[in-house]
């Protein structure tokens, strides 16, 4: 049997991980469930985890960044469109 990234069991180390909103610059970020407080990488802000928006959780850390890509694709699409109306 193969090993490496690839082949690793998804879900048996459940930690919940929330996507959150930075409130300074409004970029989504990851943060585990046990976390109190994260920094930005965008911006620079520490965050208090308990204060923040959370915008969705998920039971996994890749299920969150699966999550998290598709969210921040929505929202540059957004983007995109609201900017091709514009001109």
């Amino acid at each position: 049997m193969k090993k490496g990234k690839g082949f690793r069991k998804r879900g048996l180390n459940v930690t919940i991980t929330h996507i959150v909103r930075c409130i300074r610059c409004g970029e989504l970020l990851l943060a585990k469930n046990e976390q109190e407080t994260r920094t930005c990488p965008y911006c620079g802000n520490r965050i208090l985890i308990e204060k923040t928006q959370k915008v969705a959780s998920a039971q996994s850390a890749y299920e969150a960044s699966v999550l998290l890509r598709k969210m921040k694709e929505e929202t540059a699409a957004r983007k995109n469109l609201t900017a091709d109306r514009g001109s």
